[in-house]
């Protein structure tokens, strides 16, 4: 199974590689996938620029650490990768649970079609924390805590936009939709629902 979050990591390791960094992490903030740790200083803005180089991503000083944002074409990329690895289940989700609705809300989603990803902060959150949903297939556990997060995203997504803007953004959440539902599908296997 594709892990992004593996792939993500490893591409900014290589990238910071001679220069006095420690090893990324993925991580679950607002506005942040990974955090790059940066143990001098006066190095960070090396760091900073190789991180932007190696993945589509704004790079952010944060003290000592480089906070990693990427931006939606690469999201879009990735999601694409992940959905094609994704094993799904053969049930159908349960609409009463969280996660069931929202896997259900994102097969609606997916009629639209790919239409590439939308650069707002809330869909792109939804689409790292569901590309988490199948990061760790051995551990079904960690799974299940993914797709609780996941889920929460997905329902929060459109949150920040205004209501007059929603239609025209759903119109083109078709790959997050697309890829969003396999993935939580996936992960309803991993687990064994």
């Amino acid at each position: 199974m594709f892990n992004a979050y593996a792939q993500v990591t490893a591409a900014l390791d290589r990238a910071v590689t001679g220069l006095p960094a420690g090893r990324s992490k993925a991580v679950y903030a607002k506005n942040c996938h990974a955090i790059v740790p940066c143990t001098d200083e006066a190095y960070a803005n090396d760091i900073a620029a190789r991180c932007r180089e190696a993945v589509g991503c704004t790079a952010n000083i944060n003290g000592k650490s480089i906070a990693v944002s990427l931006d939606a074409d690469t999201l879009a990329s990735l999601l694409r990768k992940a959905m094609a690895g994704a094993e799904q289940s053969e049930r159908e989700p349960d609409g009463d649970t969280d996660e069931g609705y929202a896997e259900l809300k994102l097969m609606t989603l997916a009629r639209k079609g790919d239409r590439g990803l939308c650069d707002t902060d809330g869909i792109k959150r939804a689409a790292w924390l569901l590309m988490g949903v199948t990061a760790y297939p051995q551990d079904a556990k960690r799974t299940a805590a993914r797709m609780k997060e996941a889920a929460l995203a997905v329902r929060e997504m459109l949150k920040d936009i205004p209501t007059k803007e929603r239609e025209s953004i759903r119109r083109e959440c078709g790959l997050i939709g697309m890829a969003g539902s396999a993935l939580m599908s996936a992960g309803r296997k991993i687990i064994g629902l």
